[in-house]
């Protein structure tokens, strides 16, 4: 009785031990409510426990794992008929990414069900030694070690957790032990009927001293420096060098590194910019971030106090934003009336209109109205009255700008009759008809007494959007209008729709800049100057009467794939109604979604290939003859080929070949049906004997004998 009270309590200990696990995947990957995944574990540890045999366990575990995914990414119907095919799309995906090391492609489902698989084997090492070898070491030091890992490289606060951990740690080795010490004569006294008690009670008591002791004393600082930066370093998790969103840009130009991890999801009924913040200062290197800047303090539910756009449209639409983790910037389309998150307040810089909440926040609304660009009245604009501050703040360049950045500002708009027409000429220079390339690969940096926008006009005329941004606004200054750098993200990729909306998934691939410019009487205007960039404002022309849109192509900053490219013809055909446009696998209803965090998917993907490379071990034979199947049905196959793959494929069935053995010989002995025939058949190819084409039929005999082994 006494043991099965202690295996009791071992278990509930197992449990929460293992939950420890489950709580920063939720949080990473955003999957809400841990409660199912508990079950889950409780279930799955306590069959381990029980002792059942695997031929129960492992129906147990599979029906857990499928109703757990129908949960979480079916809209809690497990048992809808539909997700059954929903989900052989998502194992077959997420298979077919990770053995074609495509990391950043692995969709969050896929990972879930990975990681839902790696809690079944944990679950089984744990019970295996608890209860076989009365030893839990090895399971809470990795444990101690994940939380470790997780508390270091994301936003996952894991302090509580290790402690946590520890306590339940220490319990579970003083219960391990006393299970192991419970043979004969092994502890003197225990097997008494009071002292067990007592001696449980008193080491739970010296614990919980030596742990209040531990967090209540002061802490020391430590005597080394900190090592992270430099393991974030080493392990190429530093930023400042790949694509995603920076505050610095004093310094711009060189390649960056891409990076598709996902920064934020919206839900909105139309695509968007999304801005993060502007800078005004041109240093010949790239921006300046000002030194001082004032804040403007607004609350949840306060119209927004910054107005772009002089006019709107009576067109109103909520937007619904979620950060993947904890953000300490808001972003915000253009038309933004007033942020919506409970209790939040919020801060605007008068210099950079950039937004920051009090506190870090991962979700929050906002309502925007349709901003109005009319080209009729953009250029109409009396630029005589704006002020001399104004300009002077917008048009300012240095000194040291190139002569020939200014002559060929006026060479491109010589023929432009307004300032508009002028910011479009510059515009379609640098995005069509300038020879510019987009690639953030092959952009150079910019070399010591060079300017960033010289060099890229006259000398590489290769960068990414920061090198169009800023030449188009350097170039419109030169000319005397008022423009500014604006940066933040593209609207990234459509994951599916639902009631009128649809959910894009806003990666550090789609961090982005473009200029803006500024007209009297219409505000500040977004451009697009950037190559095979299309611009999502709508611009309307009032003397005709009609629409305007940018014939620039659309992309994501990385724009790697230019099968995954919209052109604008499509893009046109879209906005008319044209069904000639396929939708992409980005646009389709589909669950997939981006992981949190590269380090997350790196240990999971670890994971998932050990047991992978396990099943494909096991399975070796099944696979070869799989694909050996599909090379003979191709309509390109080849003869000679195929059949030295057979000789192959039968010595991995054992099969064998002897030394000095013809193939006739081989054929004969070993008596499989088509074998015969087809070794004739190479044998007459072999020594330039004529042949009859031999059909599939022979290749697909011996397939079906060798699949019966």
């Amino acid at each position: 009785m006494r043991s099965k009270v202690i295996t009791l309590i071992l278990y509930v200990l197992s449990v929460l031990l293992i939950s420890e696990w489950i709580y920063p995947f939720i949080f990473l990957t955003d999957l809400k409510n841990p409660l199912f995944m508990v079950i889950y574990l409780a279930l799955s540890l306590a069959v381990f426990f029980l002792g059942w045999r695997f031929y129960v366990t492992i129906p147990i575990h599979l029906v857990s794992i499928y109703l757990l995914m129908g949960i979480y990414f079916h809209q809690g119907q497990p048992l809808d008929p539909k997700f059954l095919s929903d989900f052989i799309q998502i194992t077959g995906e997420g298979l077919r990414d990770l053995l074609s090391f495509n990391a950043y492609d692995i969709s969050i489902a896929f990972i879930t069900l990975i990681f839902f698989v790696a809690i079944w084997l944990l679950n089984y090492i744990t019970s295996f030694t608890i209860l076989k070898k009365q030893r839990i070491m090895s399971v809470l030091a990795l444990t101690v070690a994940y939380i470790a890992v997780v508390n270091t490289f994301t936003e996952y606060a894991g302090q509580m957790a290790l402690v946590r951990t520890v306590i339940i740690g220490f319990l579970l080795l003083h219960f391990a032990l006393s299970k192991r010490l419970e043979t004969p004569n092994r502890l003197s006294g225990l097997t008494e009927k009071k002292r067990p008690i007592l001696y449980h009670l008193s080491i739970i008591l010296l614990i919980s001293i030596f742990l209040s002791s531990a967090l209540l004393f002061p802490q020391q600082k430590p005597v080394f420096d900190d090592p992270v930066p430099y393991i974030r370093e080493t392990l190429g998790m530093n930023t400042t060098r790949t694509v995603g969103y920076s505050e610095d840009d004093s310094e711009l130009g060189g390649a960056l590194k891409p990076d598709h991890s996902q920064v934020f999801q919206v839900w909105s009924e139309k695509e968007h910019y999304y801005r993060v913040e502007t800078k005004r200062t041109y240093t010949g290197r790239g921006w300046a971030t000002p030194n001082r800047t004032s804040l403007e303090k607004f609350k949840s539910g306060e119209s927004f106090p910054l107005t772009l756009t002089d006019d709107f449209d009576t067109t109103k639409q909520v937007l619904d934003i979620q950060f993947d983790s904890a953000n300490n910037y808001l972003v915000y389309p253009y038309g933004t009336e007033m942020f919506t998150k409970e209790g939040a307040t919020f801060s605007l810089s008068d210099e950079t209109e950039k937004v920051t909440p009090n506190a870090a926040i991962r979700d929050y609304s906002l309502s925007a109205f349709e901003p109005v660009y009319d080209v009729k009245r953009m250029k109409e604009a009396n630029f005589n009255s704006l002020s001399e501050t104004f300009l002077k703040a917008y048009t300012n360049l240095p000194d040291e700008l190139p002569k020939r950045v200014r002559d060929l500002a006026a060479k491109v708009t010589k023929d432009a009759d307004t300032p508009y027409d002028q910011a479009k000429a510059i515009e379609n220079f640098l995005s069509f008809t300038g020879g510019f390339r987009y690639s953030t690969e092959d952009a150079k940096a910019t070399p010591q007494n060079a300017d960033y926008v010289d060099q890229f006009l006259f000398e590489t005329k290769v960068g990414y959007c920061d090198n169009f941004s800023s030449s188009m606004i350097v170039m419109l200054r030169s000319l005397g209008i008022p423009a500014r750098f604006a940066k933040g993200f593209t609207s990234g990729d459509k994951v599916r729709s639902e009631n009128g909306k649809t959910l894009f998934s806003v990666k550090n691939s789609n961090a982005h800049s473009w200029p803006e410019v500024y007209f009297p009487g219409t505000g500040w205007v977004p451009f697009e100057p950037t190559a095979t960039f299309q611009n999502p404002e709508e611009f309307i022309d009032s003397s005709t009467e009609r629409q305007v849109t940018s014939d620039a192509p659309s992309t994501s900053e990385e724009n790697e794939a230019p099968t995954q490219r919209e052109t604008a013809e499509q893009r046109r055909n879209a906005e008319q109604g044209s069904d000639t446009k396929k939708p992409t696998k980005s646009e389709t209803d589909s669950v997939k979604k981006e992981a949190t965090h590269p380090l997350l998917i790196l240990w999971i993907a670890l994971g998932a290939s050990f047991i992978i490379a396990v099943l494909m071990f096991l399975f070796r034979k099944s696979i070869r003859l799989f694909w050996f199947k599909r090379g003979i049905q191709n309509d390109k196959w080849d003869f000679p080929t195929s059949y030295r793959k057979l000789l192959r494929l039968l010595k991995a069935y054992h099969y064998l070949r002897e030394p000095s053995e013809t193939l006739s010989s081989f054929a004969s002995r070993i008596q499989i049906d088509g074998f015969t025939s087809l070794t004739l058949a190479y044998e007459n190819w072999l020594y330039g004997e004529e042949s009859t084409p031999l059909p599939k039929e022979d290749f697909e005999r011996i397939i079906r004998v060798l699949r019966s082994k």
